[in-house]
């Protein structure tokens, strides 16, 4: 009997384990159509292979080998439309019963951006006419209130807190728009329509009044009796169960867009709490935490989320979300073994999905970039982006749809690296590719307008630094207009990106002398900016905040206003000394950087006010300098470079004398000639500068003639004004220069290679050869000079210069 009985256990069990259900079965319909069946889509996923929808909507994947809560990745294709649900459908599990439908909604390509636009206006007028209506009644108070009435400090203080709730409203507009456009009202309860309809019609509080509390309370709690109490009508009870729970996620998106903020997280915990296992729900409170810039609570739900995630690619998302969590706390250590994390969840999946691997594997890459910027360590960032650009390329280039906004983003990273390694064509190369890319983007969706501009203004940097100023200004003025543009609606969300444009704009002017007045009036609108926004929020935006004031001191230093260049510097050290207490990788070469320019602010002070009590003072802040080079790895770049500029002030400083402060002063007289030099495009001009400069250094010679710093700076002014004669065709004028410049310091040996080419086109060929057989193979740099001699040649030539002993001295210099 017991042998019996085991057997029929067995064969129980067997017949059970092959009728689990291993399919998935659903309909593809239209959003917000009434429930309007969609035909012939595809819908793949791995282990099934491909289907396509029927005339009625329905389709059925098979699973062999797998069991009801295995999860799956469900992808959707049908040209002209786009996947509404795709989040969901990333995350699928497999049902205990195939009859439990899984509903893939989808709208026609646009129509969701387009629902959100309409949803974001509605956002922002409710937000502005709100604030319009409040200041009105604050202002009539105030009108009724005499100028000593205590109450009226009050009143004004609320109108500055009102203005920035609107502001921090406006902000989360776009993405909060987006939200409300993903929702399917086909499948929203009847309270959720109505709500909808209400807010459609821009009445965000009688859509706020459909979901009070206590009906959306009865709602969850009749939905959650229904389950217990009919077990029969178990799939309709949870549907309303659901549903319920839907209605609480609707309230919290329509009260941030009525500035509720606290009722907004209020009703989000509901939802979560109610259903603590929906992680698309956590996940979205997780995001709205980190708009809010709640990173701890952000950090909290993310990881919530991260217990509940299944498949590989869902936790490997929330791990790098993490990870920039951490980012803003500067938790570096953290980060890294966040992303080294995610690395290690998508590695499964370089078989079994290789293109979501590869879109993880950029993601990693990407954000591992980012980091490595930010810790200035700009080798290990272009290794990053490098690999982060491969896969993205490849995947843009099967599905440009999906992945070229990812690629784009990219190519702005890399030309940032690219900046920061001071390879200005591979960052022109770059930004002009992701221009490209956003700029047909934005032709059909006007959320990326705010990338357009960002790309602008990389580009415009890029040009400043080339210094090619008429290029910079367009790409500027075409950042600047489109953030004005959107700022007009949106106005907290784009200060960061105005305050950024206006310190670009700021930063270029600065090259000219005429200009100095506009280039800090442009500095101190982006500081008042960022003064604000670094008051709510100092970890995002001290650093920024730092840079501006660092940009403002170089205009009064420019403007001889050193007491003003000198509080500004003071502030940076300030705010950069407090960033490198929490992260001394990514802050310490910065501040480091910022007290040598004090120190050289210094060196200038004691030029301009004949005054050695600079010295002592330039000396205690190289002290600081020192101190602060100890936490930088002498590997990195910068350490070097830091440490040389160190030991030259050390080195002035420590032998400074009266008789210096008295040279500096003429050769700081030669400054604003200098500078003329390498912003006129005109030869003439560029020499006539570059004459004002040697005529000033003459009687300074008379009267030091043992200064070596003198006898150096004035040399090479001769030398380059040599080359100007040169590049002017005045080569008797570019013979003399050269040859007084080698009387002042015959040591200097450049200057032979400018009085080569004005003895060769006088036709003093012997001479000239001479000279250029006696630098061909001397060395210069990584090179020899007879690579600079061809290239001035050349250049000479390109100019229209031509001569007979052009061709022989050439092969010359080539044997």
């Amino acid at each position: 009997m017991k042998n019996i009985l085991l057997l029929l256990c067995i064969t129980v069990l067997w017949t059970y384990g092959i009728a689990q259900n291993n399919q998935i079965r659903g309909i593809v319909k239209l959003q917000n159509s009434g429930s309007k069946p969609l035909a012939n889509v595809q819908i793949s996923a791995f282990g099934s292979g491909s289907v396509y929808s029927n005339s009625s909507g329905m389709y059925e994947l098979t699973f062999n080998g797998k069991r009801p809560g295995a999860s799956v990745s469900i992808m959707v294709q049908l040209d002209g439309y786009e996947l509404i649900n795709g989040r969901e459908l990333e995350r699928c599990v497999i049902r205990q019963n195939p009859d439990d439908l899984v509903f893939i909604i989808m709208a026609k390509q646009g129509q969701r951006n387009k629902q959100a636009l309409a949803y974001y206006n509605i956002i922002v007028d409710n937000t502005n006419a709100n604030y319009r209506k409040e200041l009105k009644d604050i202002n009539t108070r105030l009108a009724t209130l005499g100028q000593d009435d205590k109450e009226r400090d009050v009143l004004l203080e609320q109108i500055g807190t009102l203005q920035e709730e609107k502001e921090k409203l406006i902000t989360q507009a776009e993405t909060l728009a987006k939200q409300l456009a993903t929702v399917d009202l086909d499948q929203a309860s009847n309270l959720a329509k109505e709500a909808y309809e209400k807010f459609k019609d821009g009445d965000v509080k009688a859509a706020l009044v459909v979901l009070d509390d206590t009906t959306l309370d009865n709602n969850f709690k009749e939905a959650k009796a229904e389950i217990g109490r009919l077990e029969e009508k178990l799939v309709k009870a949870d549907s309303a169960f659901r549903q319920s729970i839907e209605n609480y996620m609707i309230k919290a998106r329509f009260c941030i867009s009525d500035g509720q903020y606290a009722a907004a997280y209020k009703n989000y915990l509901k939802a979560v709490e109610a259903d603590s296992t929906n992680i698309e729900n956590v996940l979205e409170l997780a995001a709205y935490c980190d708009k809010i810039t709640q990173q701890k609570r952000a950090i909290k739900y993310y990881q919530q989320a991260l217990d509940l995630a299944t498949t590989p690619a869902t936790k490997a998302e929330i791990v790098i979300s993490l990870g920039v969590q951490y980012t803003y706390e500067d938790d570096f250590e953290k980060v890294e073994a966040l992303y080294e994390q995610a690395t290690q969840i998508i590695e499964p999946l370089r078989k079994e999905q290789p293109e979501t691997f590869s879109y993880f594997q950029a993601r990693v890459n990407e954000e591992q970039a980012r980091m490595q910027q930010d810790l200035n360590d700009f080798a290990k960032a272009k290794m990053h982006a490098t690999q982060a650009l491969e896969a993205y390329s490849d995947l843009a280039n099967k599905n440009p749809e999906r992945y070229e906004k990812e690629l784009a983003e990219l190519l702005l990273v890399q030309a940032g690296i690219f900046q920061d390694l001071n390879d200005p064509d591979k960052a022109e190369e770059t930004g002009f590719r992701a221009l490209e890319i956003f700029s047909r983007l934005a032709e059909k969706d006007a959320f990326y307008r705010s990338s357009l501009a960002v790309t602008h203004r990389l580009i415009g940097v890029v040009y400043a630094r080339q210094k090619n100023f008429s290029k910079a200004e367009y790409h500027f003025e075409e950042a600047y207009n489109i953030f004005s543009i959107l700022a007009k609606k949106n106005p907290l969300q784009y200060k960061q990106n105005l305050a950024s444009i206006q310190g670009s704009i700021g930063t270029m002017l600065s090259n000219f002398s005429s200009e100095l007045p506009r280039a800090e009036e442009a500095l101190l609108q982006s500081l008042d900016i960022l003064q604000q926004l670094a008051t709510e929020n100092p970890v995002r935006f001290e650093s920024m905040l730092a840079r501006t004031h660092f940009n403002l001191a170089r205009i009064y230093v420019l403007k001889k206003e050193f007491q003003k260049a000198e509080a500004s510097y003071l502030n940076v050290i300030d705010i950069r000394r407090t960033l490198t207490k929490r992260t001394p990788r990514r802050y310490a070469p910065v501040l480091c950087s910022t007290i040598l320019n004090l120190v050289f602010l210094k060196k200038n002070m004691a030029a301009e006010e004949l005054d050695l009590k600079y010295k002592e003072e330039a000396l205690e802040w190289l002290s600081k300098a020192k101190e602060v080079l100890t936490n930088i790895d002498p590997e990195m770049p910068q350490f070097q470079r830091l440490q040389g500029d160190i030991n030259y002030f050390e080195t002035y400083f420590t032998n400074l004398t009266r008789e210096d402060l008295l040279v500096q002063q003429e050769i700081n007289k030669c400054v604003p000639f200098e500078e003329k030099t390498q912003v006129e495009s005109d030869i003439q001009l560029i020499v006539s500068a570059q004459e004002e400069i040697v005529k000033i250094l003459e009687p300074a010679l008379a009267n030091y003639p043992g200064h070596a710093q003198l006898r150096t700076y004035a040399a090479e002014a001769y030398g380059n004004l040599s080359w100007y004669y040169v590049y002017g065709g005045e080569f008797k004028k570019a013979e003399q220069a050269a040859n007084r410049g080698l009387e002042i310091d015959g040591g200097i040996v450049w200057i032979k290679s400018y009085l080569a080419p004005a003895l060769l086109f006088q036709g003093k060929y012997k001479k000239a050869e001479k000279i250029y057989l006696e630098l061909k193979d001397l060395p210069d740099g990584d090179s020899t000079f007879k690579v600079v001699l061809l290239n001035n040649l050349q250049a000479l030539e390109e100019q229209g210069f031509t001569h007979n002993d052009l061709t022989k001295i050439k092969k010359r210099l080539q044997e």
